[in-house]
């Protein structure tokens, strides 16, 4: 067993441990049930101009999951829907981090 398969071993093993079910569509498609691990930033600093208007997060999913993760494509976590505003290659080619962020301002109706 190599470095890589001992790595994607760890990986999933922390996706059962640690991960939760959440939706992610791609930009125009339907949702697909996957694992990730989900860590949403709950310090916002009231310096920052969107501090009132915006929250952020990252999600961490395994490549074989989602391909090719796109700019806005959509996760739904719990009830709240989040954006992928950033994509980045994890440690090694197996895992994905996905920067995610979700607009805080009501939505008023007439």
């Amino acid at each position: 067993m190599g470095f890589n398969e001992a790595v994607d071993g760890l990986n999933a093993a922390q996706l059962a441990a640690f991960g939760q079910t959440v939706a992610y569509t791609v930009h125009g498609s339907t949702p697909v049930e996957i694992r990730a691990i989900v860590s949403i930033h709950k310090d916002i600093d009231d310096a920052r101009w969107n501090a009132a208007v915006q929250a952020t997060a990252e999600m961490w999913v395994k490549a074989s999951d989602i391909p090719s993760p796109g700019y806005k494509d959509t996760v739904a976590i719990g009830t709240d829907v989040w954006t992928v505003v950033n994509i980045d290659r994890g440690v090694n080619s197996s895992m994905w981090k996905l920067d995610l962020r979700r607009d805080l301002r009501p939505t008023f109706r007439k």
